[in-house]
């Protein structure tokens, strides 16, 4: 089959393809990693631990490639990730929290109306 017109052609991911989990080996530490984002208003660093346990759940039973932790972001202790998170905290507001909104840093062409507008 031939790609569809202007998307050229189509590359897989780079780390391959992740199968579903349909035995529900893992789903318990899902679970866990859903229940803990809904607790903490959905603050990631907070469940980092859940999150590696639900990545060595998924390599042990076949459903990743192996991979060191280390180069998928699981390199510091979960202390150290509560210490980043209050740093921040302290540090003030978040961008969101003072009224950014992504997209719209972005320039306009005199006239256009927007991103949509850029010359092709």
């Amino acid at each position: 089959s031939t790609p569809a017109k202007g998307l050229g052609i189509i590359k897989p991911p780079e780390k391959g393809v992740f199968p579903l989990d349909h035995e529900g080996q893992c789903k318990h530490v899902m679970k866990e990693i859903m229940d803990c984002l809904k607790k903490n208003n959905h603050d990631h660093l907070l469940c980092k631990s859940i999150s590696k346990r639900y990545l060595e759940c998924r390599m042990s039973n076949g459903l990743m490639q192996k991979e060191d932790l280390n180069l998928l972001g699981f390199d510091k202790k979960e202390s150290e990730y509560k210490s980043i998170r209050d740093s921040i905290k302290e540090e003030g507001l978040t961008k969101e929290e003072e009224g950014f909104i992504a997209g719209t840093h972005v320039k306009r062409r005199a006239g256009g109306k927007g991103i949509f507008d850029w010359p092709r």
